[in-house]
């Protein structure tokens, strides 16, 4: 009796030990991983095991035995211990079930089912659990890139293994974390229905890359580890926390596409416009993938909640301790960007507009993230400072120094660089300056100080670029030796600042007489001639026959199939002239070499000024490269007409595809082709000289053949030349007593002498433009031009890069003049008004007044001040500006009396023309054609009335305009 009772205890302390090892079992486990326990799933697998191996044992076998012989007497005892055994065992149960959360360990004390069968259930269930969480709804309204968590959180296990997810990437609409287990056992995830493997090569965990995740929700996965005596599997639910922005109309989507390389960049410049300037904007970092822009956009106030762009409201992370609100946006690289941020700062929220401009290049940096969380300073490969300083005595002396090196260069490109420093004076009286030459000649002038602080200087504190042995040398204030100051640099290409820092050294200081220079006299080189502008004048001669690149079909039919039969028989032959038009505008340029006709068919021999095109979509095939070097292809064409080509670049770190136009004349006949040629070359010219005055004659332009001439009788600032295919081009004089005259002149010249040529930076490499840059270019010439053509007419490529492209008749215009309201109410026009911007008590015209009564029209704010948000809700396609935006002429000569006075003028006309020029910048971001009405700035009452024409060619009604201009000469001559 006293054996049996002590094989029921033991039985009893047996199975309460069983459980207890389980749950050590567990725990040490995970902590041999590195960081935790298993989950509920696989701590009731090891109970279930343990239980099994238990039952198995040697005491379980002899207390079976003694129930055997025992079984009458013993009944009741027996049922008391198994009692008390399965009592302890269902609260330890409960006990592990409330250290995990949840209970997903199912005992059963009646023994109904054996351990094994248990364990193959709690297998089932597991995969089963896995299986369901095949469907997850990862779709995102974030664009396309990568971008960092707000915060992550999950539950399962005991929380000792770690779980973090560094990036989120976000690829057609759908949203993927990489995902770090701080422990290396994980071997594989179960996530929507697949399995994914670790990164062979993670040193700090286990970690699995693009993983399906549905943001701002929580996603069941289950992580297998080895961990344990076995695998398991366990499951847990992270919730990645993003702020996804929901549509907006106030802002326009933006094209964020670049062929800049895939990575985290720090950009070359970043500038704002807009705002109260109470807040500083900054743009620490533009992180590309797939080769779309983000950048991260940082405001120096935690007051910042959301941000509206892109056509989105975005919610930004905001950081009370550093007083920053963060916000990542898509962007467009090198233009302005137009966003609006919401400030909650005052006693109600406002909505606050801005615009940003970040410019990068091939020579961006690398960012990399800092310690401590902060962001890096702007120039990351800032000089070292050295530790001590040597004081220098009155004289000239031959300093070492250095700069950034970010698109900012001394003399010379190798080398250590020199600069001359000049010093005067002693102690609290020195004064130093410094003579440094740059290797480039894009920055016009230089300012020892910020980039906002530079645009906000007067002119004259700029000091501006004097050319020394063929090289741009400054003369700067030097504040130290052996520290990094503070300069920006003007680029009279862009108009724009960009900051860097200088550092003169100390030691090494050699004294030289005065006037020393540090440069040696520049050899000139060579520019090539090819079509930055889109397009090309001068080919080389070849006779060479150019076999057609090799080709498969393309299944998606990008591209139609082009007739290129031509009347010019077998042979090779030299392009009248070449133009191309279309992609991102950081391909620098495309050029035809040759046209190769072979059995009646034309074929173009293309090369694009980068070698990173490998294939070429065009004619309905899939083009190979051909050759080493420069991207070059031997493609169909058909000769006189625009043709579609689409490049794929391998620059990023995918391929993308960007389309492309060009446009190949020539002429049949010798005489036709050398007559065509010579046209060619006059349309250039007649391009570059129409920029500097109005002109008599009708230019030539490439693809159109000029009809007729609008004849101006009474007004002086314009001019109408009308072309086939409904073309007509409308120029308007500007700058003609004004005060952009003297700088838009130089303007007009410079843009003369550099157009067609091809612009390298410091280093060698072909510098392109955007269309946007090019655009805002256009407007800062004597005589802005336009071309007004139908709307379904194919404007031959090229052709955008030399006017601006209006499309007749003209509708949703923002119309902010009163008397361009006059003359389209006179024309029955009025429905080309989409919004005004004169307020509605100072319309002067009846049935402008009678749409905005009825809102047709709306009112869009004053030129000074367009609501932006209203402009791209209602689609606009034109704006029209009055004439006195444009800053007035100063005719007064300077004396001594009216110095002051002169100066005030001057200081006016400056800001008038920075006014100008960020309007037309802004409307240019948003594709809206610019026109300044000058009617009221004629001299006659007629010159004034006569501008009805020009409005007349813009929307439709010329035939109407006229008919209502010479009934008001009739009457002026009665």
């Amino acid at each position: 009796m006293k054996k049996k009772k002590y094989y029921k205890i033991m039985l009893s302390f047996l199975l309460i030990a069983a459980l207890v090892l389980t749950q050590l079992a567990g725990a040490f486990a995970e902590d041999s991983a590195g960081v935790g326990s298993a989950s509920p799933k696989a701590t009731a697998q090891q109970e279930t095991a343990a239980g099994t191996q238990e039952s198995q044992s040697a005491p379980t076998d002899a207390a079976q035995q003694e129930d055997r012989s025992t079984a009458a007497s013993g009944s009741s005892n027996d049922s008391s211990a198994a009692s008390s055994a399965d009592s302890m065992q269902q609260r330890s149960g409960q006990t592990e079930s409330r250290q995990q959360g949840t209970s997903n360990a199912s005992e059963n004390p009646s023994g109904s089912k054996t351990a094994s069968s248990e364990e193959k259930e709690t297998a089932q269930n597991q995969t089963a659990k896995a299986g369901e969480a095949s469907a997850i709804d990862n779709s995102t309204t974030l664009e396309d890139g990568i971008y960092t968590p707000d915060d992550v959180s999950f539950t399962g296990g005991t929380g000792r293994v770690k779980i973090t997810v560094p990036t989120i990437t976000v690829t057609n609409g759908k949203a993927y974390a990489d995902i770090l287990f701080s422990s290396k056992s994980y071997t594989k995830l179960q996530a929507g229905g697949k399995t994914y493997e670790p990164e062979a090569d993670t040193s700090n965990g286990s970690l699995f890359k693009k993983v399906p995740v549905a943001l701002n929700k929580d996603t069941a996965i289950v992580g297998t580890t080895t961990a344990m005596s076995k695998i398991n599997d366990i499951e847990y639910s992270i919730h990645v926390k993003k702020s996804e922005p929901v549509n907006d109309p106030d802002t326009p989507a933006v094209d964020n596409r670049t062929d800049l390389a895939d990575g985290v960049w720090v950009p070359d410049s970043f500038s704002v416009s807009g705002g109260t300037n109470k807040v500083i904007i900054t743009c620490p970092k533009v992180t590309i993938s797939d080769g779309k822009a983000v950048a991260t956009i940082v405001f120096s106030s935690d007051k910042y909640t959301q941000l509206k762009a892109n056509g989105k409201i975005y919610d930004g992370v905001t950081d009370s301790a550093a007083n920053t609100s963060t916000f990542s946006v898509p962007v467009a690289l090198n233009t302005a960007n137009p966003i609006i941020g919401k400030t909650v700062r005052m006693s109600d929220p406002h909505w606050i507009s801005y615009s940003i401009t970040v410019r990068m290049s091939v020579n961006s940096g690398k960012y990399t993230e800092p310690s401590g969380g902060q962001d890096p300073d702007p120039s990351p490969s800032d000089p070292t400072v050295p530790a001590e300083t040597k004081d220098l005595k009155a004289g000239t002396w031959k300093v070492k120094s250095d700069t950034d090196n970010r698109m900012f260069y001394l003399y010379p490109k190798t080398g250590t660089k020199y600069s001359t420093l000049t010093v005067k004076g002693e102690g609290s009286k020195k004064n130093m300056t410094a003579t440094v030459t740059l290797t480039g000649e894009g920055y016009d002038y230089l300012y020892m100080g910020t980039a906002l602080e530079a645009a906000k200087a007067p002119k004259n504190q700029w000091i501006k670029a004097k050319v020394v042995n063929g090289y741009y040398t400054y003369t700067l204030p030097v504040s130290a030796l052996d520290k990094n100051l503070t300069v920006s640099a003007h680029s009279k290409k862009l108009n724009s600042w960009f900051e860097h820092t200088i550092i003169f050294y100390s030691s090494g200081a050699k004294a030289v007489p005065s006037g020393t220079s540090t440069t040696v006299p520049k050899t000139k080189k060579k520019k090539d001639k090819y079509a930055t502008s889109g397009k090309q004048t001068k080919f080389k001669k070849s006779k060479k026959k150019d076999k057609v690149s090799k080709y498969k079909d393309d299944s998606q039919k990008s591209t139609g199939v082009v007739n290129n039969r031509t009347a010019l028989k077998d042979g090779v032959y030299t392009p009248d002239s070449f133009s191309w038009s279309g992609g991102s505008g950081r391909l620098a340029y495309i050029k035809c070499r040759k046209i190769t006709v072979t059995g009646g068919k034309a074929y173009a021999t293309i090369v694009f000024g980068s070698s990173s095109y490998d294939r070429l979509k065009a004619n309905g095939k899939v083009y190979s490269k051909s050759g080493g070097g420069l991207s070059t292809f031997v493609i169909p064409v058909k000769l006189n007409a625009n043709n579609t080509i689409i490049g794929r670049t391998t620059a990023m770190s995918q391929p993308h595809w960007i389309r492309y136009t060009i446009y190949v004349k020539k002429a049949v006949s010798a005489k036709a082709a050398k007559k065509a040629r010579a046209e060619a070359k006059k349309a250039a010219k007649d391009a570059q000289k129409s920029k500097l005055s109005l002109s008599k004659s009708a230019p030539k332009i490439t693809g159109l053949k000029y009809k007729s001439t609008v004849k101006n009788k009474y007004a002086k600032y314009f001019r109408i030349f009308r072309y086939n295919h409904g073309v007509s081009l409308l120029s308007i004089d500007i700058s003609k007593n004004t005060a952009l005259y003297e700088e838009y002149t130089k303007n007009a010249k410079r843009f003369a002498k550099e157009d067609g040529k091809v612009e390298y930076d410091e280093e060698g490499k072909p510098v392109a433009r955007s269309q946007h840059e090019i655009t805002e270019a256009l407007y800062k010439n004597n005589v802005v031009s336009y071309l007004l053509v139908p709307e379904k007419f194919d404007v031959p490529a090229g052709l955008d890069k030399q006017y601006i492209i209006v499309r007749t008749p003209a509708e949703k215009s923002y119309v902010a003049s009163n008397s361009a309201l006059s003359f389209l109410d006179a024309m029955d026009a009025v429905d080309g008004i989409c919004l005004t911007g004169v307020t509605p008590e100072k319309v002067t015209a009846s049935g402008v007044a009678k749409a905005i009564k009825q809102k047709h029209i709306a009112y869009a704010g004053t030129p000074e001040s367009p609501r932006y948000s209203t402009i791209i809700r209602k689609k606009t396609r034109l704006a029209v500006l009055p004439g006195s935006l444009i800053p007035k002429e100063i005719s007064t000569k300077e004396t001594l009396l009216n110095k002051d006075k002169i100066a005030k003028q001057k200081k006016q006309a400056e800001t008038d023309q920075k006014k100008l020029e960020t309007l037309e910048s802004r409307f240019t971001a948003l594709d809206i054609p610019v026109i300044l009405d000058r009617s009221q700035q004629e001299k006659s009452r007629l010159g004034k009335k006569e501008w009805i024409r020009a409005y007349g060619e813009i929307y439709g009604s010329a035939k109407k305009s006229q008919n209502i201009f010479e009934k008001e000469v009739k009457a002026e001559q009665k």
